[in-house]
């Protein structure tokens, strides 16, 4: 398994703003911004940056810093859970339900590097959206599936397939084995994209949802570790 990560944590004072900045080594991570703000979001920053240090090592791809989600990223996630775009499929959640979504994230990155985490856009430090593993009861069989949603806005630019394919990255060098999606059969884009991913899909097996929605479900086998 990866350890958590000793950075050096450094405040960089810009003017108003102040930028918190986690450098370490490792997959994926050469100098990566934890959080940033203005100096009346210093402490929180501070928080984000400290918590962050002791969880798992962010991801940089080309465009996208992928990390685990910190206590800051909160507002916007709730934000995004009463998004009826963003949760087509799902349904949107508000108040204590939407606060309980944010945790649930935090608490499937504690459980596996590659948990559901945090998508930030580089150039405007702005979180798009969530990729990652969750567990998944498949009928008294304890699997994992992977997720990921993207804001509307930032679609069809090959943002998933950066993210995905990071993070897959990363179970295939820690864990491996098999991990599974679950897509609504109208999804053509989800669908491509498992397929991209290396997913293949289970022919013998599709889910109906109590609204009549059909979903699909896709494989991906790797090595074990």
């Amino acid at each position: 398994m990866v350890q958590p990560h000793n950075p050096t944590k450094t405040v960089e004072p810009e003017g108003d703003h102040w930028r918190y900045r986690v450098t370490c080594n490792g997959i994926g991570c050469d100098d990566a911004v934890i959080y940033e703000g203005t100096r009346s979001t210093a402490h929180e920053a501070k928080t984000a940056a400290t918590a962050a240090s002791g969880m798992h090592k962010p991801i940089l791809t080309d465009r996208l810093d992928i990390r685990p989600p910190v206590d800051p990223d909160q507002e916007r996630f709730v934000e995004l859970f009463g998004d009826e775009e963003f949760m087509k499929g799902l349904g949107t959640l508000a108040g204590e339900k939407a606060d309980q979504r944010f945790r649930q994230m935090i608490e499937r990155c504690t459980e596996h590097p590659y948990g559901e985490q945090a998508l930030i856009k580089r150039d405007t430090r702005t979180i798009i959206g969530y990729t990652g593993a969750a567990p998944w009861n498949d009928i008294g069989i304890a699997r994992l599936e992977f997720n990921y949603r993207l804001v509307r806005c930032e679609r069809g630019q090959r943002y998933g397939t950066e993210a995905c394919g990071a993070l897959l990255d990363l179970w295939k060098q820690i864990d491996g084995g098999e991990i599974f999606a679950r897509i609504d059969r109208c999804n053509t884009a989800s669908k491509k994209l498992a397929i991209r991913l290396g997913f293949a899909r289970v022919s013998s097996r599709e889910e109906i949802l109590d609204d009549g929605t059909r979903r699909e479900i896709y494989q991906l086998e790797a090595p074990s570790r």
